[in-house]
């Protein structure tokens, strides 16, 4: 019946084959569009009529034409003795990308991809984003590779356990000194014909798969082909195995078109909703604004452990030993994997009083100019302008979103708080703990930067009475004072004229004894106002002050000095 069916059906049935549909629906499909009765052999007949086609060429030839008529792109062909050994495939992308970014190469086959058995290899390398880009396209004959078996290695079964676990442990060494003691191991326990083989194609390179070499050059934190394997899973997904010659190639570009969409399409994205910035004031800022968001994220990891880190006179000892650093060096895994600022070359500036950030700390690869650059962004409108700008969260977070949140800000406070000398640091722990313990009674805080100096008054206590907390609605930012906290005295009083609703009880407040003298004539004062709720719709100014242009208006209550 479906001989007889329309040309236009047939014709249609026949790409639904050779693009992989369903037989049933294939089927299907010629019944409603024909009326007649369709059996599974009228749509096998279909499909062997679709395969003698596709023979009359000879398919290797058929698929490098079919590689040739891709705009830009370079194919080059292998020959021996007439017969085609090896075919490589690269499209402009993929040149543009590799001499971008050639440091690291990941290279393995994948095989029973194609019923001409050739294995197919898609060399990849890792973009300044993070991201898996696919270089190149090599289908070979054969690897060519000698098969050699234990008994012609001369070992018994239990001698093979042994090796394999020595080697495995040659593989994970942290140092060299480990690694060259491990290999003395194996000089015992491998037989004469064994040792021939390993110190011939696997000795000798062992800058390419033991730890402690791997680790001296950069590896972006790779360890094995997991991110090739994972795109060979993919590209089965759609090949399907033993698949003919050219419907492989055709469905394999397929694939790697739609990875370079996705991934030029995520680009956009990321400019156009970066990731949350840290504060201004902080140095890992000047890293947010140059670095891709993969880069940045490492060093921010980093950046947190500052403060655990101990550097002394350019030395640091950890797991992997004692580590030489420098201003712009260091020889740890972290630092050689990326070549990105490592806790130890952040800890080293900071006690050098040198800035956390600067250019020549980061490698062109990592800059996100030079990323954008290399990539192709997706086409918009030419009459359109698309500006990039740093969007604030305005979702409602939940409470571990929250807690998570308020629990960076702290670490980074701690940093700062402790980086000081013992008087300044006890001032500064004295006000974190009041606007902790103001904070517990639900007490809402504002702050307000004058110019006016201290008045120099004894502590007195904080209001009385019970004091109701804001509302949600009533939620202000604070704004980071640190820099402005380093030019005001170095001690604080409470002024306090607001009575109470109940006389009866008192509020706990900082001992004048805990706290250091006050200096004569301060220029700058900052203000922490207590007040039962904030008017944020307030519009009066504040007399003889900074100006705040992003900080909300505080109505006149209690305040504490600094």
């Amino acid at each position: 019946e479906a001989a007889q069916a329309p040309e236009d059906a047939r014709e249609r049935a026949k790409l639904m084959l050779d693009v992989g549909a369903n037989v049933t629906k294939v089927k299907s499909y010629l019944m409603e569009n024909t009326g007649k009765i369709v059996s599974n052999s009228d749509v096998q007949n279909l499909r062997n009529q679709l395969r003698e086609a596709k023979k009359g060429a000879n398919p290797v030839i058929t698929i490098v034409e079919q590689l040739q008529s891709v705009p830009g792109a370079t194919v080059e062909v292998q020959e021996s003795g007439g017969v085609i050994s090896a075919i490589v495939y690269q499209s402009e992308a993929m040149v543009r990308i590799f001499e971008a970014y050639p440091e690291v190469l990941i290279f393995d086959a994948t095989y029973k991809v194609n019923n001409r058995n050739m294995p197919l290899f898609l060399p990849m390398v890792v973009d300044g984003n993070g991201n898996s880009r696919v270089v190149a396209v090599i289908l070979t004959a054969n690897e060519e590779a000698d098969t050699v078996t234990e008994s012609q290695m001369g070992i018994t079964a239990s001698q093979k356990n042994a090796i394999i676990e020595n080697l495995q442990k040659m593989v994970h060494s942290a140092t060299q000194a480990k690694f060259e003691s491990l290999y003395s191991e194996l000089q015992h326990l491998g037989s004469p014909r064994f040792m021939e083989y390993f110190d011939k194609n696997w000795y000798g390179c062992r800058q390419q798969w033991a730890w402690c070499y791997t680790k001296l050059s950069m590896n972006i934190g790779l360890t094995g082909t997991q991110r090739l394997e994972s795109f060979h899973r993919r590209v089965k997904g759609v090949t399907g195995r033993n698949a003919e010659m050219t419907s492989f190639v055709g469905d394999l570009l397929l694939v790697l078109r739609a990875t370079d969409e996705e991934l030029n399409h995520q680009s956009f994205d990321a400019l156009n909703r970066p990731m949350p910035p840290p504060p201004r004031t902080s140095f890992l800022y000047s890293y947010y604004r140059v670095l891709t968001p993969y880069a940045f994220a490492h060093v921010q990891k980093e950046a947190g452990h500052i403060s655990s880190t101990t550097v002394n006179d350019g030395l640091s000892k950890n797991r992997e030993g004692i580590l030489s650093v420098t201003r712009q060096s260091c020889q740890c895994a972290a630092f050689n994997a990326f070549l990105l600022p490592c806790r130890h070359i952040l800890r080293l500036r900071e006690q050098e009083l040198l800035p956390l950030f600067h250019e020549n700390l980061v490698p062109q690869r990592w800059l996100q100019r030079y990323w954008l650059s290399v990539t192709e962004m997706p086409s918009t409108d030419s009459s359109v302008t698309v500006h990039t700008t740093e969007k604030k969260e305005k979702r409602v977070l939940t409470e571990t979103q929250k807690f998570r949140k308020a629990h960076s800000v702290c670490i980074e406070l701690a940093q700062v708080a402790s980086s000081v000398g013992m008087t300044e640091f006890n001032r500064r722990i004295s006000l974190l703990e009041y606007v902790l313990q103001a904070w517990k009674e639900g007490t809402a805080l504002g702050i307000e930067i004058q110019s006016e100096p201290l008045r120099r008054e004894p502590l007195q206590h904080l209001p009385q009475g019970d004091r109701t907390s804001t509302s949600d609605d009533n939620v202000f930012d604070t704004f980071d004072i640190d820099a402005l906290l380093g030019r005001t005295p170095s001690d604080w009083s409470i002024q306090n004229n607001r009575p109470g609703p109940n006389n009866s009880k008192q509020r706990n407040s900082p001992k004048l004894s805990d706290s250091p003298k006050l200096n004569d004539s301060p220029k700058l004062s900052v203000v922490i106002r207590l007040s039962d709720s904030l008017k944020l719709s307030d519009s009066s100014k504040l007399s003889d002050s900074s100006k705040l242009s992003d900080s909300p208006k505080l109505s006149d209550s209690p305040k504490l000095s600094v």
